[in-house]
């Protein structure tokens, strides 16, 4: 594997045409009944539209506060090789586990005008992700109750394109639950609150991160923010900590330049924005390291010169790689962490997380000590 980031993500870019696009659909006719001139869309190897999702691997997570539920979601990308702008109509979606229905649902046209997007797209400084921003999206959410032990979902999406053509294209999307291989501690020692969770706890959302985790430092016992002073970025109780490798591996990617935050509570981009890479200083200065097993961990927003590592270096569990700061795209001092299967953030789906050194489950407003 190429230990350059630059490297991988232009590797990335030219072959995301290509790899968004799964073989999984599966192909329909038009529905005769509908109004307007109607396509016969016959699927094959030549065929200009076909669906895909954002992750490309679907998993679920159990959600907050021991409710007996599981959530998940995803996108639906819709793909024209003519570039065509298509409209979503209806989604109907059945629930499957086991070979068995679980229950159906139908999605109208005033409830995809909410889902839908134009386009799918990120903010311009989010380089890799306009590859593939002239495709149609639908993002959605699912919550259903665990014992019902959902495996997969089909989604039969009708679609008009700007002539009138409709058609319809089914999806069918395997749910999964996920554990990861590598064992990992969390990466700052000492208590924490989490501010922010995954994306069923009203967290994260975006492709790689959607299971990642904010944790601010405090102290205890007090269970205090502060450490006291002006107010200014030192007072908090986090402000500085040391940050740990949560698994032994190699470093694939570190930056050490992007400026921290001048106050907190107020985010200034010019302090990111000029800078090589914008997109990604956006994390502020980060460690990614390759835990093997297609399992990558992503530390951001450390403090600017305190990352004592480099690409390629060998790191082992515990070792410290930086300090916890306020770089990037922050408005406090903390620490985000995610799992993702790939090198490259923003750029490969994210996978759910667990420390074998917290008990708890690190949701909003949780208070933890690793052990």
């Amino acid at each position: 594997m190429p230990r350059d980031h630059a490297i991988l993500r232009r590797q990335f870019v030219q072959g995301l045409a290509a790899a968004t696009v799964a073989p999984s659909f599966i192909p329909t006719i038009a529905a005769a009944a509908r109004s307007g001139r109607i396509e016969t869309c016959e699927q094959d190897d030549d065929d200009h539209l076909s669906l895909s999702t954002i992750p490309r691997n679907v998993y679920k997570i159990p959600d907050p506060d021991r409710m007996p539920t599981d959530s998940w979601f995803f996108y639906v990308l819709v793909h024209d090789r003519q570039d065509r702008q298509w409209t979503p109509l209806s989604v109907d979606l059945t629930l499957m586990a086991g070979g068995g229905v679980v229950c159906t649902s139908h999605l109208g046209a005033d409830h995809l005008r909410i889902l839908a997007r134009k386009r799918f797209q990120r903010s311009p400084t989010d380089a890799p992700l306009r590859t593939i921003a002239q495709v149609t999206s639908i993002v959605l959410l699912f919550r259903e109750a665990r014992p019902l032990n959902v495996d997969r979902v089909e989604c039969t999406l009708a679609l008009e394109g700007p002539d009138g053509v409709r058609c319809e294209r089914r999806l069918d999307v395997a749910v999964r639950t996920y554990t990861p291989v590598t064992q990992l501690i969390f990466p700052f020692r000492g208590a924490g609150i989490v501010t922010q969770g995954a994306f069923n706890n009203g967290g994260h959302a975006s492709w790689s991160e959607m299971f990642a985790v904010d944790a601010m430092g405090m102290d205890m016992p007090t269970y205090a923010f502060f450490r006291g002073g002006e107010g200014g970025l030192e007072s908090f109780a986090g402000w500085d900590r040391e940050i740990i490798a949560p698994a032994s591996g190699r470093v694939i990617y570190a930056r050490n330049d992007v400026p921290d935050q001048p106050e907190p509570y107020v985010i200034d981009e010019s302090t990111y924005a000029g800078l090589p890479d914008p997109g990604f200083a956006r994390g502020g200065n980060q460690v990614i390291i390759d835990h093997g097993h297609d399992e990558f961990s992503a530390i951001n927003h450390l403090r600017q010169g305190s990352v004592t590592v480099a690409i390629g270096d060998e790191v082992r569990q515990g070792q410290t790689i930086g300090r916890l700061g306020m770089s990037g795209n922050t408005d406090a001092p903390h620490l985000h962490y995610h799992l993702q299967a790939g090198p490259v953030e923003f750029d490969c789906d994210g996978l759910p997380i667990t420390f074998v050194n917290v008990t708890q489950s690190l949701t909003r407003g949780t208070i933890f000590e690793p052990a």
